[in-house]
C-alpha cells in the first residue's frame, strides 16, 4: 500500500493524536442539556486539556433541522463556550448530507435531493424508525445549506471538532441537479464542509467512503459502531455493532494511517453495563493506541477511582512507534502485539 500511495502521488500525512469524550456509547440519543454538563464536569477530572469532548446524536431538532431541540434550552453555542471554560475542544455529531421525510429541509426544499427516475426522492437508508433522503451535492440550494449549516456549527456555535456521519449517502444512485460520477458528488459535498469549515476544523468521517475522503477528511471512521459485548450470536453481520467487528475493522485498516487519520471507535474502561471482559478491552485498547485515536465514551460515574485512573494513564501515554508487522500484528516501541487469537480464534461464525 506504501507503493500504491506513491504512485498515486499521495503524500504521507502524519496522523493527529486525538483522545477525548463521546457522549453516544453510555447516553445514545437520550442527551439533554444536564447530563452533557454532567458528564463534561466528570470528564473534567479525567482528561486532559485540549481533549475532545463531542455531544453526539440527539442535540438537534430533527435529522435534516439542526437546531438545537427543546432538551438544550440554553442552545449549542452555550454548549460549546461551557466545553471551551472546561479546557477541552467543543465536538458535535452532525448529519448534513441527510435528512428524514418529516424535516423541514425536505419538506421546503425537495429540490435540493437525490431523485429516482420516477421523480421521487431516493432512498439512502434507514434508521430513526424510518428511511431517510440524501443531499444533491450539485443542487445550489444543497450547496448553500451546507455551507450555512457548516458555518453556524463552526464559526457561530464555534465547534472545532465535526463527527460527520452518514456521508457516504452523498454518493448513493440516483438523478442530480448535475450529472457526475457518484465519487465526486461525495467529493463536491466534502469540498463545500471542508472550505467552509476551514483546515483548522477536525473532520472525521463517519460511514465514509474511505479512499475518496483522503485529502478532504482528518481522520475516517474505518468500521461499524463497537459495542460494550464482544459477541452476537443472533447475527454474524460484520457491520453489526459489537467490539469483535470494530476491532476487526481497526486491525485491518491500521496501514490507512500512513495518509488518513484511522478511527477504530472508543474503548471501554466500565466494567458496569459492560459484558467485556478485560483482555477483550485490552485489546480494543491496542488498536485504538496504534491509530493514535484515544476516546471513550464511559459515564465518569460509572467508573471506580482505580478505573478513572487507567482512563488518565491511557489518555495521558506517549504515542510509541507503529510497525506493521502483519495482518494481525504490529509493535509499539518495545512492544509487540498480536491479536491473530482474538481475530480468528474470535467465533467459528466468522469464514476469514
Amino acid at each position: 500500500y506504501d507503493g500504491w500511495f506513491a504512485a498515486m502521488g499521495l503524500p504521507k500525512k502524519p496522523a493527529e493524536r486525538i483522545a477525548g469524550y463521546s457522549s453516544w456509547y453510555n447516553r445514545y440519543q437520550d442527551i439533554d442539556e444536564k447530563c452533557i454538563l454532567s458528564d463534561l464536569s466528570g470528564c473534567a477530572g479525567v482528561l486532559s486539556e485540549g481533549d475532545v469532548f463531542q455531544i453526539d446524536d440527539g442535540w438537534e431538532v430533527a435529522v435534516g433541522d439542526w437546531e438545537a431541540g427543546e432538551s438544550f434550552g440554553d442552545g449549542m453555542e452555550a454548549a460549546a463556550t461551557r466545553i471551551r471554560e472546561a479546557g477541552m475542544q467543543p465536538g458535535l455529531w452532525v448529519a448534513p448530507f441527510i435528512a428524514l421525510p418529516g424535516s423541514r429541509a425536505v419538506r421546503d426544499y425537495p429540490e435540493m435531493f437525490v431523485h429516482n427516475a420516477d421523480g421521487g426522492l431516493a432512498v439512502a437508508g434507514s434508521n430513526w424508525g424510518g428511511d431517510y433522503y440524501a443531499l444533491d451535492t450539485t443542487h445550489p440550494t444543497a450547496q448553500t445549506y451546507v455551507r450555512k449549516l457548516i458555518a453556524k456549527i463552526v464559526h457561530r456555535w464555534g465547534f472545532s471538532y465535526l463527527k460527520l456521519d452518514f456521508i457516504n449517502a452523498a454518493a448513493i444512485p440516483g438523478y442530480r441537479h448535475r450529472q457526475i460520477d457518484r465519487e465526486e458528488a461525495y467529493r463536491t459535498g466534502l469540498r463545500l464542509v471542508r472550505d467552509t469549515a476551514g483546515e483548522e476544523t477536525f473532520l472525521l468521517g463517519s460511514g465514509a467512503l474511505i479512499m475518496p475522503s483522503i485529502g478532504l477528511l482528518d481522520a475516517v471512521r474505518v468500521g461499524p459502531d463497537v459495542a460494550p459485548m464482544w459477541e452476537n450470536y443472533a447475527s454474524d453481520d460484520l457491520s453489526d455493532a459489537k467490539a469483535y467487528n470494530a476491532l476487526h475493522a481497526g486491525i485491518n485498516r491500521l496501514w490507512l494511517g500512513r495518509v488518513i487519520g484511522v478511527d477504530p471507535d472508543v474503548v471501554f474502561f466500565r466494567h458496569r453495563r459492560n459484558l467485556l471482559d478485560d483482555t477483550q478491552m485490552q485489546w480494543l485498547r491496542d488498536v485504538a493506541e496504534a491509530s493514535r485515536y484515544r476516546c471513550l465514551s464511559d459515564q465518569m460515574t460509572w467508573l471506580d477511582e482505580e478505573e478513572k485512573e487507567a482512563v488518565r494513564a491511557f489518555l495521558a501515554a506517549e504515542d510509541e512507534p507503529l510497525e506493521i508487522l502483519g495482518r494481525y500484528r504490529f509493535s509499539l516501541g518495545e512492544r509487540e502485539i498480536d491479536l491473530t487469537e482474538a481475530i480468528e480464534g474470535a467465533s467459528s461464525a466468522y469464514p476469514l
